[in-house]
């Protein structure tokens, strides 16, 4: 007849045979001190390549991820007349193909439902002076006076953004940016203060906000001036790209499509011939930098994956040595009545203890050296000629989470239960009688 406790008096015969084995693997743990501290470094060192590469990487993510959301609006694109020019074949194809103009600007704005604005931008490069302070090689944009509201980082910190009427008369007016600011202003309000471009004097009207670095290129070192004020300073008509904003990131695709059937109506293009323009869309810089995360997250569990395989096979051997010097134990054990659960349990057990223990030191091993990394990492990029980089390494947060925590705890365990196994089962078959005759 069975009872009502005997379930609860099999929990408690489970909890008994779990603290018997744990206990025996602990003694035998520690009866060879060196062999199991330098199998739990070895499993320590593999733990913390682990977590300190998922780390970086989880860092790295989140700081692209941000810095594109810098320079990138998930709902804008930009027409160029094309997107990439590199080759021979490409600058003659660029030279081919017909200029954006203002005029395209203004049927798409007139044209396109999608579109909540559009404008126009135009570049140059020169210095910019200010009395005996001359700063060099300053990006000069030529804008529309839609532009403010287009895209990210064109904020206005102070003063105003340019306006129609600057676009209309061509007025010698500049917005600056806060680079700009620290070098010819450093200790006085620019706003109504003249600069120099081209020998031309320009009246500042405002100042954008700043926005520091990404991906080691200064984003503050510019200006904005009217489109037509720059046509006049460089003398001629510099290429137009044309930046245009949906109303919204799911309208995106039907405001490209407005888009290029304007472009193409205004460029005369039959129904069979290619576009002669490009989209260059934040969407597929993000896709791409999305293929890119994945293929290094892959490279980076390889590189892990390989580490924890090494471990896992030391881990393996040293078990298997462990077997062959205890065959006579064994042997003991069985014949006074230890069942092959009992054995099995023991040296996974034993093996679990020494990947756990790793694991715990390789978390403690890594969270050192992450917390380390603020100090060494501007020391290596300046030594490896990238100390453009050290603004945009400070910035980034790099830290073990829980999820890495219990990541590093969950490897150990399975490399132990892994490592175990095999040394466990061999070690459970031997025969009784032939175990008893071992020397050892």
């Amino acid at each position: 007849m069975r009872h009502a406790y005997e379930p609860t008096r099999g929990v408690w015969r489970g909890v008994i045979w779990v603290r018997a084995v744990f206990g025996e693997a602990l003694v035998a743990f520690g009866a060879n001190p060196l062999r199991s501290a330098l199998t739990v470094l070895d499993m320590s060192a593999a733990v913390c390549t682990v977590l300190v590469v998922l780390a970086v990487l989880d860092g790295l993510d989140g700081f692209v991820a941000g810095r594109l959301s810098q320079v990138l609006s998930p709902k804008s694109f930009t027409v160029v007349r094309l997107a990439q020019v590199a080759t021979p074949r490409q600058r003659r194809e660029w030279w081919r193909r017909p200029r954006l103009t203002l005029d395209d600007v203004d049927s798409i704005a007139q044209g396109c439902t999608a579109c909540a604005g559009v404008g126009a931008l135009s570049a140059a490069t020169t210095s910019v002076r200010r009395g005996t302070k001359l700063m060099n090689d300053v990006l000069v944009r030529g804008a529309t006076d839609s532009i403010a509201h287009i895209g990210v980082g064109r904020a206005i910190e102070s003063g105003r953004p340019l306006g129609r009427v600057d676009l209309v008369a061509a007025r010698m007016v500049v917005v600056l940016g806060a680079d700009v600011v620290d070098n010819l202003f450093p200790a006085s309000d620019p706003l109504g203060r003249t600069v120099v471009l081209w020998g031309r004097p320009l009246r500042v009207v405002g100042t954008l906000e700043r926005l520091g670095s990404a991906f080691g290129q200064p984003q503050d070192n510019r200006l904005l001036v009217p489109i037509t004020t720059l046509r006049l300073l460089l003398g001629g008509h510099p290429p137009v790209v044309i930046e245009v904003e949906a109303r919204s990131t799911e309208a995106l695709a039907d405001a490209e499509e407005q888009v290029r059937t304007i472009l193409r109506r205004r460029h005369h293009l039959p129904a069979a011939a290619a576009d002669d323009f490009d989209f260059v869309s934040p969407r597929k810089a993000l896709m791409a930098y999305t293929n890119i995360s994945n293929a290094v997250y892959v490279g980076g569990a390889l590189v892990a994956g390989i580490g924890v395989t090494v471990a896992v096979i030391v881990v393996t051997n040293v078990m298997l040595m462990s077997v062959a010097q205890r065959t006579r134990e064994i042997g003991v054990r069985r014949s006074v009545g230890a069942r092959w659960a009992d054995i099995v349990g023991q040296f996974v057990a034993e093996a679990l203890l020494v990947t756990v223990s790793g694991a715990l030191a390789g978390i403690l091993a890594a969270r050192m050296a992450l917390q380390a990394a603020p100090a060494v990492l501007p020391v290596a990029l300046s030594m490896a000629h990238a100390g453009h980089l050290v603004g945009d390494a400070a910035s980034m947060s790099v830290h073990l989470t829980a999820t890495h925590v219990l990541l590093g705890v969950a490897v150990g365990a399975v490399a132990g239960v892994t490592a175990g196994v095999y040394p466990a089962c061999r070690a459970a078959r031997l025969d009784p009688a032939l175990a008893l005759r071992a020397e050892g």
